[in-house]
């Protein structure tokens, strides 16, 4: 009996270490940028981000897909125009038309940890993070494909 529950034991261990090699794909926010890490390409269909804010204010995480026919430093464009309205005290203008939000302003508290769930076609796709109420910092990540 004993020799049945350490082979079990063993199988189970083997089985975790696997999964454990497999990397999340996780977006941070922290005080200088919002970075993407994992693949730069996902398998289209249920996607899922863990989002974690390690600032110390609220951050806001938006899931955005980019038309394909924008030119590649568009969302970078727009990410420093709307850094820079915001510190000359203005609000944030909204996507602009190559951007389509594919999941709405996820709310992750300082410190935390959360998971963001979307059904992706193919297309390219970026994070708009953002942080403080009102913001006080917008970044982007770098952008992933789902294929």
């Amino acid at each position: 009996m004993t020799r049945v529950l350490a082979l079990a034991l063993a199988a189970a261990v083997l089985a975790l270490t696997a999964c454990a090699g497999d990397e999340a794909t996780r977006v941070t926010l922290t005080d200088g940028e919002c970075a993407y890490e994992g693949p730069g390409s996902v398998e289209a269909g249920s996607v899922v981000l863990e989002i974690e804010n390690q600032r110390d204010e609220p951050g806001v995480f938006e899931l955005v897909r980019i038309d394909p026919s924008s030119p590649p430093d568009a969302l970078e464009a727009y990410v420093a125009a709307e850094q820079e309205r915001i510190d000359g005290g203005g609000t944030r203008q909204g996507l602009p038309g190559f951007a389509t939000v594919v999941v709405p302003q996820l709310e992750v508290e300082p410190g935390e940890l959360s998971v963001l769930t979307a059904g992706l076609t193919a297309g390219e796709y970026a994070v708009l993070c953002s942080s403080g109420t009102p913001p006080t910092s917008i970044h982007a990540t770098a952008s992933f494909e789902a294929t």
